[in-house]
């Protein structure tokens, strides 16, 4: 097995671990940042496992936490998932693209893209000077979720997690 196949497989089974820690998380009493630091996991970590599918190399991925979005923007052109997903190419970009904005806001939750703001693993001060605990922050990001396009986003990903080897195998 490959190099880069060997890391394909190893990002891709922490995603599947992470999602399911996700679904579990976000269905328990626990404060929403529990979920929200699973999400982001899981979104970087099969975002990875794709990019290495389409050809790029474990180096130039490892150290970046910006891959969901860059995914996002290339998987229209995988025909695989537009026939799963029954789309053309030109509609499967529009779908995807509806979603970049959320995308982009579950990827900013690494601690090293929030810019030492809002985040689900360490405290932050706001502007106004408010220290902020991410077990008692209200994430935003979690009515987003809860709308027609996170919804839609959260079956995408989870479609893409359990059809990964038919899809970008």
């Amino acid at each position: 097995m490959s190099r880069t196949r060997d890391w394909m497989n190893a990002f891709l089974e922490q995603a599947r671990s992470d999602w399911q820690a996700y679904h579990f998380v976000d269905h328990s009493t626990l404060p929403p940042c529990h979920a929200m630091h699973y999400l982001q996991m899981s979104t970087e970590k099969l975002a990875k496992a794709a990019l290495l599918a389409g050809g790029m190399k474990p180096d130039e991925l490892r150290n970046s936490h910006l891959a969901f979005t860059k995914f996002l923007h290339l998987a229209f052109r995988n025909r695989n998932l537009r026939l799963e997903m029954g789309m053309s190419g030109a509609q499967l970009r529009m779908h995807f693209a509806s979603a970049l904005p959320l995308a982009d806001a579950i990827e900013r939750l690494a601690p090293a893209l929030a810019c030492g703001g809002v985040n689900p693993e360490y405290p932050w001060e706001s502007p106004n000077g408010i220290v902020h605990t991410p077990a008692t922050y209200a994430f935003e990001l979690t009515q987003d979720l809860s709308a027609p396009k996170g919804v839609n986003l959260l079956k995408d990903i989870g479609l893409m997690l359990r059809k990964f080897e038919k899809l970008f195998g």
